[in-house]
């Protein structure tokens, strides 16, 4: 643009105005004859779900498909699988806390049962203690909503919980 030119900016009024009609509404077509108007809506109101899904499965703190170091086909299926396996276990123990009353993201019910540890301790007279590191009071409440400490019992540990 030239010298002395000046830029205007503005809003186109009509588009404004149909946008405004038409906002907080969606229109839904399908072909789903077979399903009722509340299971089409809700079917819409899960496609959110899974998008989360996948925004999840693209997270590298969460459930990370990205990188693929594998080079064939048949590797790279096995790959998606154990990744889609594992997200799937998440939710699964997300859904369990929230039937309990806890109500976590992903990535916060990771990162607070990661740093939960298993460890040996020998006496000096050679006897052998399978604990498990310390655990917060959420840890805690995490280990029993999920029996995780039957089966940290049933592998000879002893919770630490002090």
């Amino acid at each position: 643009q030239g010298v002395g030119s000046s830029l205007k900016v503005g809003l186109d009024q009509k588009a404004v105005r149909t946008y405004k009609k038409r906002f907080g509404k969606t229109l839904i077509f399908t072909d789903r004859n077979d399903l009722t108007t509340a299971q089409v809506v809700q079917a819409y109101r899960d496609r959110n779900e899974v998008e989360q899904l996948f925004r999840e499965m693209n997270d590298p703190l969460t459930v990370s498909f990205r990188p693929v170091r594998h080079w064939t086909d048949q590797k790279i299926v096995v790959h998606a699988f154990i990744c889609i396996l594992g997200l799937l276990l998440l939710k699964l123990l997300q859904l369990r806390l929230n039937e309990q009353g806890i109500s976590l993201n992903l990535e916060i019910i990771k990162d607070e049962l990661s740093p939960v540890q298993l460890g040996l301790w020998v006496t000096r007279s050679g006897k052998l203690f399978k604990i498990v590191s310390h655990t917060s009071k959420l840890q805690t409440k995490m280990f029993a909503i999920l029996s995780l400490q039957k089966i940290a019992a049933t592998l000879g540990c002893h919770l630490d919980s002090s």
